[in-house]
C-alpha cells in the first residue's frame, strides 16, 4: 500500500474513523510541520492544540490554523527573493545572449512595433532589441527588483517598466508582439493558463504575435525551485482557446550558466 496519501492515491483516506492520518508513515517535530505548511503556500501557522491519536508514547497528533497566501503574492516573494539574493547571471535560465528569442521577434516584427516581454526579470533580451534598433518595448515582471536591476543596467527612459502579476495584468495599450520566455510553464492550474491566455488575447493587436517559450515534454520538469508544466506541439494546440492560433513550434537547447542543457520549446501564436 501506499506509505502517504497523494492526490492520485486518496483511498487511504476514505474511512469514517476520526483518526484519518494512520495513512502518514513516519511523525515529524512540530517546527518541521510548520515549516512544511509554510512552503505548501500558507502564512501565521500556528499550532492550536494535540489531539487523543498516538502512534508511539512520544507522538501526538495535532491541529494547526494557517491562512492561504494569495498565489499572486507568493510568486512576488519567490521571484523578488531570487532577485535579491542570487546573482542573476549565475541563474540557470539566464542568457548572456538571447538569440532565439531575437531571431523570432526578428523574424515577425520591424523595429517599430510594440513589444511586451513578460516575465523580463532581468534579462538582456532589451538591451539586445535597444541595440537593433526596436524602440517601442515594455517590460512586466512580478519582481520589483528584477526591474530596478534592468532599469539601472540600461538607462534608457523609452522603456516602460510595469510591476505586475501577469494574471493581474490590464493595459489600455495593444501590442504588436507578446514575448514570454519560461512563465507560462510554471501556471500548473487550467483555471491560471485560461486566465494568462484571455489576458494575452485582450493585450494584442488583431493578427499580433505571441512568441512563448516553455521547458518541452522530456525536458526539465522543475525551474527555480517551482513545479512546471511541460509542452510540446500538441498539448499547446489542446490548451489554445479559439481566438489564437499555434502557427509554428521550434525546439530549442539551452546551455545554463553552469554547462548544462535544458529543452525548451518555442511556440509561435497568432490572434485571429
Amino acid at each position: 500500500e501506499p506509505s502517504c496519501c497523494s492526490i492520485e492515491q486518496s483511498s487511504c483516506c476514505d474511512s469514517s474513523e476520526e483518526d484519518w492520518a494512520n495513512c502518514v508513515a513516519g511523525t515529524l517535530h512540530e517546527n518541521e510541520l510548520i515549516e512544511l505548511i509554510q512552503k505548501a503556500g500558507f502564512k501565521d501557522v500556528v499550532c492550536t492544540g494535540h489531539t487523543h491519536y498516538t502512534t508511539a508514547e512520544t507522538t501526538k497528533g495535532a491541529t494547526f490554523s494557517a491562512t492561504k497566501i494569495p498565489a499572486d503574492e507568493r510568486r512576488e516573494n519567490h521571484w523578488d527573493g531570487i532577485f535579491k539574493n542570487v546573482d542573476y547571471t549565475q541563474v540557470l535560465w539566464h542568457q548572456s545572449s538571447p538569440q532565439k528569442s531575437i531571431e523570432l521577434i526578428e523574424k515577425y516584427v520591424k523595429d517599430d512595433a510594440n513589444i511586451i516581454d513578460i516575465g523580463s526579470g532581468a534579462s538582456y533580451l532589451v538591451d539586445n532589441l535597444l541595440q537593433n534598433g526596436y524602440k517601442n518595448i515594455t517590460l512586466l515582471d512580478t519582481s520589483k527588483t528584477a526591474l530596478e536591476i534592468v532599469k539601472s543596467r540600461i538607462k534608457n527612459n523609452k522603456v516602460q517598466f510595469i510591476c505586475s502579476d501577469i494574471l493581474n495584468f490590464k493595459n489600455d495599450k495593444k501590442y504588436d508582439l507578446w514575448h514570454d520566455r519560461a512563465v507560462f510553464h510554471f501556471l500548473l492550474s487550467q483555471k491560471e493558463r485560461e486566465q494568462y491566455f484571455n489576458v494575452l488575447a485582450n493585450s494584442l493587436e488583431p493578427k499580433g504575435i505571441a512568441v512563448i517559450s516553455t521547458f518541452k515534454v522530456d525536458g526539465p520538469i522543475q525551474c527555480a525551485g517551482l513545479d512546471i508544466v511541460q509542452y510540446n506541439h500538441q498539448k499547446m494546440l489542446e490548451e489554445l482557446p479559439s481566438d489564437l492560433n499555434l502557427i509554428e513550434s521550434e525546439e530549442f537547447t539551452h546551455v545554463t550558466p553552469k554547462k548544462s542543457a535544458q529543452e525548451y520549446i518555442y511556440f509561435i501564436i497568432q490572434k485571429k
